[in-house]
């Protein structure tokens, strides 16, 4: 369905992998690699997930920030990718944040005006509003299968109020900040998870993505649209789905309150439309034992 470009690749590996689904007429989503520039990056591709490696570009030197992160990259130790990844964001994110400019911001995002954004902002902001810090989480986990309820349940005991002690919410705020940002200059937003990464129940999460997009700026509708319409567009699939019209594929979520009015009434969920059946409040909860 499209290419998944991760942030471990080289500049090399990038324009293959370009050169591959543009032959193939596929679209492209993935992270800013960090051996390369955001701005060079965005309008190559056709989505960007998790505002990844963009606060290296929007610094007051980030040509000067990519030779240490390129010579890292080289590994010449061997040490295993996910860790290494860990290594240069602890090396260089807080301090790129600390050093944001304006201009180069401006600069970064007028390039990417065209790249359809994927923050994910209930997994970079979460420390703002931890899910387990929610009155419905207990009962989110009573739906979860056994085993992952709990794991869930043991991290919930050990993590309730440890985030507002202990937590640094740089870049979680930098996040809310960059999607106003970037909102306000036209760049298409999209309603994004990372399920199941750092509490993530299928779902669930993807209220609480368009609770924090309108904390950061977009209004309800434009919440609801980019969870409806954005992800048709992006697949080309607007002409099928993403909107209520007679003719589009029947995938419905009914609501007893309108979330024009507050984003969160997307969880007074009523029904559901799946595939042409409706399954009523009532059913919807008898498929959770």
């Amino acid at each position: 369905d499209f290419l998944k470009i991760y942030e471990m690749i080289s500049p090399e590996v990038f324009e293959v992998l370009v050169a591959e689904a543009e032959a193939r007429g596929l679209p492209m989503d993935g992270h800013v690699p960090l051996s390369m520039r955001a701005r060079d990056v965005g309008p190559r591709v056709q989505s960007l997930e998790h505002l990844r490696n963009i606060e290296l570009d929007c610094t007051s030197d980030p040509e000067g920030l990519l030779p240490e992160r390129s010579r890292r990259l080289q590994n010449s130790d061997r040490v295993p990718g996910a860790q290494l990844r860990s290594s240069l964001h602890a090396l260089q994110r807080l301090a790129a944040v600390a050093a944001y400019d304006e201009g180069e911001c401006d600069d970064v995002i007028s390039a990417m005006s065209g790249t359809i954004q994927v923050p994910t902002l209930r997994l970079n902001a979460l420390a703002l509003r931890p899910p387990f810090d929610r009155p419905d989480w207990d009962d989110l986990l009573d739906k979860l299968p056994s085993g992952i309820e709990q794991s869930w349940r043991t991290t919930t005991e050990e993590r309730r109020g440890v985030e507002e002690q202990n937590g640094d919410d740089t870049f979680a705020r930098w996040s809310l900040f960059l999607v106003e940002r970037m909102h306000r200059a036209g760049v298409p937003i999209a309603a994004g998870t990372d399920t199941p990464i750092s509490f993530a129940a299928p779902g669930y999460s993807l209220h609480s993505e368009l609770e924090m997009l309108v904390r950061a700026g977009l209004s309800p509708l434009e919440a609801l649209r980019s969870a409806t319409l954005r992800p048709a567009e992006f697949f080309g699939l607007a002409s099928e789905m993403g909107t209520v019209e007679e003719g589009r594929l029947a995938d419905l979520v009914l609501l007893s309150e309108n979330p024009l009015d507050d984003i969160s009434n997307t969880r007074s969920v009523e029904g559901v439309v799946s595939k042409g059946v409706f399954l009523s409040r009532d059913a919807l909860g008898a498929l959770v034992p």
